[in-house]
């Protein structure tokens, strides 16, 4: 086995479409379209447009495969097939930056997106808590005034009691 043959079987098998054999046949289990949309706020909903069968995803793998497969004594036999190997591990990696710098922004725009619609959500819910408890408090003064007011009225009714309960007809007669 060659360097040449590593290298093939190796892009071959992250590279073949669902169906072929490949990554996405025997090692992804999710969906080849991202999630969503997902309901955040009312009228607002966020998709996750990334799954791990995006390309550039893919080439990072396939980097980091052959370097772990060299790394596990892949060609050990053949210090220049190794090095190959590597160099185009390394390749593989480097060329994946710029379209995985493209997938981060992707997440990092709808995690923005969430992380907004949950702050306006905690908003909303600690003003709709104080008008809640606007509307089921008790305002001070007013519980204070009806209670002097009640207290008044039992005093007169006491009054009136003990004024009608002393007297008789001796007492009025007199």
């Amino acid at each position: 086995t060659t360097a040449g043959d590593v290298l093939t079987a190796v892009r071959v098998w992250f590279g073949a479409p669902s169906g072929g054999g490949g990554f996405l046949d025997l090692a992804f289990g999710g969906a080849g379209a991202g999630s969503g949309p997902f309901p955040v706020g009312e009228g607002e909903a966020v998709a996750i447009p990334v799954t791990a069968a995006d390309p550039a995803l893919l080439r990072v793998l396939e980097g980091l495969a052959l370097g772990a497969m060299v790394g596990n004594g892949l060609m050990s036999g053949d210090p220049g097939a190794r090095a190959q190997v590597l160099r185009s591990a390394g390749e593989t990696l480097m060329s994946a930056g710029g379209p995985l710098s493209e997938l981060r922004g992707a997440v990092g725009t709808a995690e923005a997106a969430v992380d907004s619609a949950a702050t306006r959500n905690r908003a909303e819910a600690a003003a709709l808590g104080i008008a809640r408890g606007g509307l089921v408090a008790a305002d001070p003064y007013e519980t204070a005034t009806a209670l002097e007011e009640a207290r008044s009225q039992l005093e007169m009714i006491y009054l009136m009691t003990a004024r009608l309960s002393g007297l008789s007809l001796t007492e009025y007669l007199r």
